[in-house]
């Protein structure tokens, strides 16, 4: 019983690791293309 809660907790931290990796990934891309135009604007200048 007390190993089946072990592995359910470590799914769910499993799940929640990849959860926030891939919005801190998303909102990175994110950021990477929205800072791209303005350092090309910036070169232009």
């Amino acid at each position: 019983m007390t190993q089946e809660i072990y592995w359910e907790l470590l799914a769910w931290l499993f799940r929640s690791f990849l959860a926030v990796t891939t919005f801190a990934f998303v909102v990175a891309g994110y950021q990477a293309l929205r800072c791209r135009p303005r350092d090309g604007s910036k070169r232009r200048k």
